[in-house]
């Protein structure tokens, strides 16, 4: 496991359960006092967008920064909320380790840092594990059941972040470091 102690980390039990509302949400209050860095990591490889650049690209993992806050993409919502910068990542999960080596050596261990993805949990240790979930009867995605054992808190869209802070290199929630 790769310790990654300045990450907040999003995962959903499902499809539609309020990660990137979540996260946007995140950026909004934690870039009122400081800059914050988001990483929207998806296991599918779609059309490169026009606006986005191109840092790393090869034929199972494309790595661009969001450059733009007016489209509807979860990237350039997370922009529009306020990070310092996006990096929107597209590959299969047997290519994170690659994405890890990419971009760890870009982002300050003491910048706040918030990344939206399931996969990553099994190859990272963040600062605090996010679970979302909308229904905890719905049937689970495929492969959500393994995170159900790693996660700090299990929370529902309609969260409020404000008790989540960022101080230091850590995450606080209720100003006591997260365990």
């Amino acid at each position: 496991m790769i310790k990654w102690p300045n990450m907040l980390l999003v995962a959903g039990t499902g499809r539609n359960v309020g990660k990137t509302t979540f996260v946007c949400k995140v950026v909004a209050n934690v870039s009122k006092d400081q800059p914050i860095i988001a990483i929207k990591i998806t296991p599918h490889i779609h059309d490169l967008c026009s606006h986005c650049k191109i840092l790393l690209q090869t034929e199972r993992l494309i790595i661009t920064e969001e450059t733009s806050k007016e489209y509807s993409k979860d990237s350039s919502k997370m922009l529009a909320a306020g990070a310092q910068k996006v990096y929107y990542v597209q590959g299969a999960d047997d290519q994170f380790s690659k994405v890890i080596d990419f971009l760890k050596p870009l982002i300050p261990n003491n910048e706040a840092l918030v990344c939206e993805s399931a996969a990553l949990r099994n190859i990272v240790q963040p600062g605090y594990f996010v679970l979302m979930s909308v229904n905890k009867n719905e049937p689970l995605k495929k492969n959500a059941h393994l995170l159900e054992y790693a996660y700090h808190h299990i929370i529902d869209y309609d969260y409020q972040v404000d008790d989540l802070k960022f101080k230091n290199g850590k995450w606080l929630r209720n100003c006591q470091a997260i365990k």
